[in-house]
């Protein structure tokens, strides 16, 4: 029901893959992968990182669970902050010329 690549970006954001690793599993998804597709899946996991650190801080206010959440939402938002620096930076390209 959504993009091919939020579903791939969930589970990369969730099982915390790097960038090289988005990148090899990207190629088993989509016969030779272009730029574009890479920097689309870039974008979705800036977006997943986010919802997962959204839907972490909204179960802390659940009293019955007994997960540390905080410490989840921190680690995603840092992941999409690191991301969204990237993109704020002047030669954002560059990361997936390197890989």
């Amino acid at each position: 029901m959504s993009h091919p690549y939020h579903t791939l970006a969930s589970m990369a954001s969730i099982e915390r893959w790097s960038d090289k690793q988005m990148w090899q599993i990207l190629a088993h998804y989509t016969p030779d992968p272009n730029q574009e597709d890479k920097e689309c899946l870039y974008l979705y996991r800036v977006v997943s990182d986010l919802f997962w650190a959204a839907w972490c801080h909204v179960q802390m206010e659940n009293p019955s669970t007994n997960s540390p959440y905080t410490e989840w939402r921190d680690l995603f938002l840092e992941a999409a902050k690191e991301r969204i620096e990237i993109l704020e930076s002047k030669n954002w390209r560059v990361i997936f010329d390197e890989l």
